[in-house]
């Protein structure tokens, strides 16, 4: 005859005997579990309720999917929550052409260039920052300081070099690991923590950096599909009241325009020259595919031809770059 038991419902559980370290020697121990709201349905269990908590990071987890690796050019609007205030950036970066751009509404020093929107261009290769009124159109030129979020020290303080991508998310000299899944903003996300004691200064106190990617399945819909993936938030706790959190927008992986740096108000019409030259053959249909790849094939064969030794020419020299055909142009 069967029998069907009914649910057991564990009250306690008592577990004792001997364990073997690591040295070799023994040691008994004795352990007593109480258990109170068990619940025995498993729709009652969620996925997340399995993850570790939020925030919280243990350095001796093993991590179980590997960090997305950034592209060497994007751009992205960037909003940054600090305890009751809001602002936001605009970010270009192309690691290729040593090129950084931001723009932002200034706050505290940055007044000193003026109160409207302004726009600063970093050109690492000559080590210049152009900061740029947007509405009057007024420009300072100034050196790159070294403290900002896309500079690094190259070998001294008065050196300075742009970042890698991996250095510009703070991807290196940290060990990421996988926490699971979460929802934020409404997206399905990947999530990663790290702690790192660098920020905002080497040998600071331990600071917490927790990131979240869209899941593939969120991006499989995108017509421009990222091989970096999509950014959506980044936690960054410092302690002692250091929280922020920086929701990501429009982040977009495709190298931005070479004319997205443009510091033509930088310049009046007497520091400049216009040049030109032809090349022969028909090759109508290959460049107008794609304008954009052949101004920036153009561009680089013009920085590769001026560039001497370890002196490089600035692609922001150059500007304006125009095709035509000997008959018609385009």
């Amino acid at each position: 005859m069967n029998a069907k038991l009914s649910d057991q419902i564990p009250v306690r559980a008592h577990v004792f005997g001997t364990a073997v370290m690591k040295n070799g020697q023994k040691r008994k121990f004795d352990h007593m579990y109480e258990f109170s709201y068990l619940n025995l349905q498993p729709q009652g269990v969620h996925l997340y309720d399995l993850q570790t908590p939020t925030g919280v990071y243990c350095p001796r987890a093993k991590n179980t999917k590997a960090l997305p690796t950034p592209s060497s050019a994007f751009h992205f609007t960037s909003e940054i929550i600090y305890g009751q205030s809001i602002s936001r950036i605009k970010e270009y970066f192309d690691f290729d052409l040593n090129l950084v751009r931001y723009d932002y509404d200034p706050i505290g020093p940055e007044k000193k260039f003026g109160s409207l929107p302004l726009t600063q261009v970093h050109d690492f290769s000559t080590g210049v920052a152009y900061v740029i009124d947007q509405l009057r159109g007024n420009c300072t030129a100034t050196p790159i300081s070294g403290t900002g979020f896309d500079v690094r020290n190259a070998n001294d303080p008065s050196h300075v070099r742009i970042r890698t991508s991996k250095e510009f998310f703070y991807f290196d000299k940290a060990s990421y690991m996988y926490e699971g899944r979460r929802v934020v903003r409404g997206i399905n996300s990947d999530v990663w923590i790290s702690q790192r004691n660098d920020w905002p200064a080497p040998g600071s106190s331990n600071s917490t950096w927790e990131w979240y990617f869209a899941t593939p399945n969120y991006t499989e819909m995108l017509l421009q599909k990222p091989s970096f993936g999509i950014p959506v938030r980044m936690v960054l706790d410092a302690g002692l009241g250091q929280h922020y959190i920086y929701n990501i927008y429009d982040y977009d992986e495709r190298r931005p325009s070479i004319w997205s740096y443009d510091i033509s108000n930088c310049f009046n019409y007497t520091e400049r020259k216009d040049f030109s030259f032809k090349l022969p053959g028909n090759f109508r249909k290959l460049v107008s595919g794609d304008m954009e790849i052949f101004r920036y094939g153009v561009l680089k064969a013009i920085i590769a031809a001026g560039s001497v030794n370890k002196l490089q020419l600035s692609s922001l020299r150059i500007y304006n770059i125009k095709g035509f055909y000997s008959t018609t142009s385009f």
